[in-house]
């Protein structure tokens, strides 16, 4: 996983908060890959969501979210259970199966609280 941080950060998907994971899809709206699999990353106040396959192949940005913007937040996480779920514009954005959470939880507080 320290690779494709290092990887993400140089190539700027992620700032150096290293803020990014990969998720199972639940609801993102306009998805339409068969992989049910994203990559999340956060960059300034933005949450963007990139392709991704089982090679760590980084694809398209397909979707971006303003962080201050996002409403009915929550992020659940211990060892069993990893939820992510928010509204951005009347649409339901929803994420499980996640690691990385600590360092993800305490960026998105930071961004949204701007």
């Amino acid at each position: 996983m320290a690779k494709l941080l290092d990887k993400l950060m140089e190539e700027g998907y992620c700032d150096g908060r290293a803020a990014t994971t990969c998720a199972t899809i639940v609801a993102l709206p306009g998805w339409e890959s068969k992989l049910r699999v994203v990559l999340l990353c956060v960059k300034d106040n933005y949450l963007s969501f990139y392709e991704i396959d089982f090679k760590n192949n980084v694809g398209k940005r397909v979707a971006f979210v303003e962080l201050k913007k996002v409403e009915n937040f929550m992020l659940k996480a211990n060892l069993l259970v990893q939820l992510l779920a928010f509204d951005y514009e009347d649409k339901h954005y929803e994420f499980t199966n996640f690691g990385n959470h600590k360092v993800l939880k305490q960026v998105l507080a930071e961004e949204m609280n701007k």
